[in-house]
Parts: C-alpha cells; sequence; structure tokens
C-alpha cells in the first residue's frame, strides 16, 4: 500500500484480519510504501534492497477503487495506475501595448493554463506572471536598445574597450533610465495583475477576495480591496520616486 491513510488503514486491516485468522498457509508480507507522490517511495524501497531482504513469490498491490460498489473488489494482473513524472514547460510570451491588447498574450489567460497544468495555488500565479513579464520586457527592452546613438558605443570601441566595458559605458548609460521605468511600470502592472490571476486560482490576495466574495462576507472583501488600493498607491509614489532618481 502507498502512503496514503486510506490505503495504510486497509492493509493495516488485512494484517490484522490475517494474524487473528491463520488459515493460510506461507508467509504474508505487508509492504507499506512511503512517498508515493514524490516519485520516491518504491525506488527507496528498491535501493534499501527491500526483496532481497524479504523476498516474495508474489506481490499484490491495493489501492482504493470509489467507481466500484462497496464491498466490491476488482483484480488486474500487471500494471494497473498511471505513473508519474516531471517534464519542464517552456511558453514564449508576446508584450504588446495597452492600445492594442488582442496582439499581446493576456497573463490571465497564461495563469489560467497554468492552474490546469500544476493545480490551484501560488506556483501557478508565479509562472504565469514571470511567463507575461518575460515576454512584454524582453520585447521593450530590445526595442530600447535598438534606439540608442551608435555613435557613444563606437567611441567606446575606439579606444580599444572590451565588451564588457563597451556595454557598461557605451550601452548602459544610454537606456538604464528606460529600463527602470519599464521594470517599475511592469511591477506595477505585475502587482494589479495579481489581483486578476488570484481570482482564476493562481493564489495571491486575489483568491481571498474571490472567496469572501462568494461568502457574501462583504467586510472582509472591503478590507481586502481597501489592502490592494493602498499597496497600489504606495507602489506608485516608490515608483514616481524611482522615476525621477533616474531620470
Amino acid at each position: 500500500a502507498c502512503g496514503h491513510d486510506g490505503h495504510t488503514t486497509m492493509l493495516l486491516g488485512a494484517a490484522r484480519y490475517l494474524a487473528e485468522n491463520r488459515g493460510f498457509a506461507g508467509t504474508a508480507i505487508f509492504v507499506f510504501q512511503p512517498a508515493e507522490e514524490g516519485l520516491g517511495g518504491a525506488r527507496a524501497m528498491l535501493a534499501d534492497n527491500l526483496f532481497e531482504r524479504f523476498p516474495c513469490d508474489e506481490i499484490y498491490g491495493i489501492h482504493n477503487a470509489p467507481n466500484l460498489d462497496p464491498g466490491q473488489i476488482a483484480v488486474f494482473p500487471g500494471p494497473a495506475m498511471a505513473g508519474a513524472d516531471f517534464f519542464d514547460i517552456k511558453i514564449t510570451g508576446k508584450g504588446s501595448h495597452g492600445a492594442m491588447p488582442h496582439v499581446g498574450r493576456d497573463p490571465v489567460i497564461v495563469a489560467i493554463l497554468f492552474v490546469k497544468a500544476v493545480g490551484f495555488g501560488v506556483l501557478a500565479g508565479i509562472l504565469a506572471l514571470v511567463v507575461s513579464t518575460i515576454g512584454f520586457v524582453s520585447k521593450l527592452f530590445a526595442e530600447v536598445v535598438e534606439e540608442i546613438s551608435a555613435k557613444q558605443v563606437e567611441a567606446i570601441r575606439a579606444t580599444g574597450a572590451p565588451f564588457g566595458h563597451v556595454l557598461m559605458f557605451g550601452v548602459f548609460p544610454q537606456v538604464m533610465a528606460r529600463f527602470i521605468g519599464l521594470s517599475v511600470y511592469q511591477l506595477d502592472s505585475n502587482l494589479r495583475n495579481s489581483t486578476m490571476v488570484g481570482i482564476v486560482g493562481g493564489g495571491g490576495i486575489g483568491a481571498p477576495l474571490f472567496t469572501a466574495y462568494q461568502r457574501f462576507d462583504y467586510d472582509v472583501v472591503l478590507t481586502i480591496l481597501l489592502i490592494i488600493i493602498a499597496i497600489i498607491m504606495l507602489m506608485e509614489a516608490i515608483s514616481a520616486r524611482v522615476r525621477r532618481i533616474f531620470q
């Protein structure tokens, strides 16, 4: 049995019954598998030489089956359950101007996809905002770099400076102010988007907001909305000060 409490209880019940009613020939060994869903349970038992220490002629794995009628047992030879594995997903985002949202990729839609892929929670929301931010900011950063003056870059190169110094003294001084402005803008945008991402299941402050709204707990809804507004106003003040510093 795997480590879930229901399966462990089932196997303990079978062990108790066989211990009290020894009407069978042979030896029954009960194996309680740890960490079924962490991809380490069976592997850890094999690494521990389980079957060398406790040789078995036959092995029966048990699992509950809510689709069967009470008291009914189904037996299936060979593999019967799906396995689990890890895999990576790469999503290429596309940024757009607020006046042309149809040419971009909405982070809320990406959040829904991640919720479907990794389940409800903060991880789905973080992944959605990260993918959306990378696509949007990368596009704008590339456009900013394309617009810089080549004369300053060529002047640094003429001194024989290495590539790193060309970037530091020829490129960064021309783009740093706009880089800071775009980064702060995207931070403000993510702060607002995080509420919507949370509402669709991506965690964050939008999740308790939506839950309170569903419970008709309008006092909590109002409190959360006031907190969101206060955070946005605070970030606006901070971002305005940062932009003034780097102008």
